[in-house]
């Protein structure tokens, strides 16, 4: 398993090169990709994620390993998961993460101050 999947504990593609099978998610590294491809400076920003469900995860953990980010906000429907996920991301973090469920009051209150 690559460190990255390692790191958010789940694999979405599996590489056999030469004998050898690695795990991998490419849902971190693609959306970083994408993001930096739009020219998305992330560096000192405060992001605002919408859900907490896998490829979240993936993509959360990949910011958090940049450690790059003032401030993650995480906004999710399912409570359980959001919590469960901003916990692990706290243990993480270089960051300040911040979870609430995800409603119109939630997102008048932290849009105005995200980036991304």
């Amino acid at each position: 398993m690559e460190e990255t999947a390692r790191r958010i504990g789940a694999i979405n593609t599996i590489v056999a090169e030469k004998g050898t099978l690695t795990g991998c998610n490419t849902d971190a590294t693609g959306a970083l990709r994408a993001l930096r491809e739009r020219g998305v400076e992330l560096k000192g920003q405060s992001v605002v994620m919408l859900g907490s469900g896998g490829a979240a995860r993936a993509i959360a953990c990949a910011l958090m390993a940049e450690s790059c980010l003032v401030k993650l906000t995480l906004l999710g429907i399912d409570d359980r998961e959001r919590t469960t996920l901003a916990k692990d991301l706290r243990l993480q973090a270089g960051s300040t993460v911040e979870d609430f469920h995800l409603d119109d009051s939630s997102l008048r209150k932290v849009l105005p101050d995200a980036r991304c």
